[in-house]
């Protein structure tokens, strides 16, 4: 009895310890957001998510995070918690069970007959500690890339010009025409003609005569020496006479 009441124990036990386990929850939850507004042709967008462990009993190592574009390869993209990347993840519900990541992508070419809708994959992997099973997960996002602006075609319209035509005119032209006119010619004629002539005239010219004038010399008489001193003489004399018979 002691035997087998010892082997319903470790029965009883193992079957709890796989109840336990069948009822945790493995497994990696990948989520990925692109922008909900068109965008143009060879822009470049970017599409964020997150990955998040979802054991609430153990931990995910070696995370692995990838980003395929559509007809692109896959290429490693980081995951960070608190700005630090990470390749561990902590039980679901503790801090640091979920790390976050963003991706640049760029737009493809343009469709000329519509808009197209360009798709990509974010996939996650790394190992349970608890099964020391792969666990792995997928997010996809997508965008719209606008049409190709049409070019404007210039089609050319059969517009009715209208051309001139040259028609001629008949335009009368005046042609002089010679008339014969009886023109008078003068016929000389000898006609007498008073001719002035030149016949000179003696006009009297009064010419100056030289008439010679007389010309009345004065002779002034004229003493000497010794006849003025007689004459002095002679007229004190007579002064003197003159005095006494007063």
């Amino acid at each position: 009895m002691p035997m087998k009441r010892w082997v319903l124990a470790v029965f009883l036990s193992l079957a709890f310890l796989s109840a336990a386990s069948a009822q945790v929850t493995t497994g990696i939850a990948v989520t990925k957001t692109c922008p909900s507004a068109p965008v143009a042709p060879g822009a470049i967008f970017t599409c964020t998510g997150n990955v998040q462990n979802l054991d609430p009993a153990n931990t995910v190592t070696g995370l692995v995070v990838t980003n395929t574009p559509q007809g692109g390869t896959a290429t490693p993209v980081p995951c960070t918690v608190g700005g630090n990347a990470v390749t561990t993840l902590q039980p679901n519900g503790t801090p640091g069970d979920t790390c976050s990541y963003s991706v640049d992508e760029t737009a493809p070419a343009c469709n000329p007959s519509s808009s197209t809708i360009f798709t990509d994959e974010i996939s996650a992997s790394g190992t349970d500690t608890g099964t020391n099973g792969p666990v792995n997960g997928t997010g996809s996002g997508a965008v719209t890339v606008l049409q190709c602006t049409p070019t404007p075609t210039n089609t050319p319209t059969n517009t009715p010009t209208e051309t001139p035509t040259n028609t001629p005119t008949n335009t009368p032209t005046f042609t002089p025409t010679f008339t014969p006119t009886d023109t008078p010619t003068n016929t000389p004629v000898n006609t007498a003609t008073n001719t002035p002539t030149n016949t000179p005239t003696n006009t009297p010219v009064n010419t100056p005569t030289n008439t010679p004038t007389q010309s009345t010399q004065v002779v002034v008489p004229t003493l000497s020496f010794p006849m003025l001193g007689l004459l002095a003489v002679a007229l004190i004399g007579a002064a003197l006479w003159l005095l006494m018979r007063r």
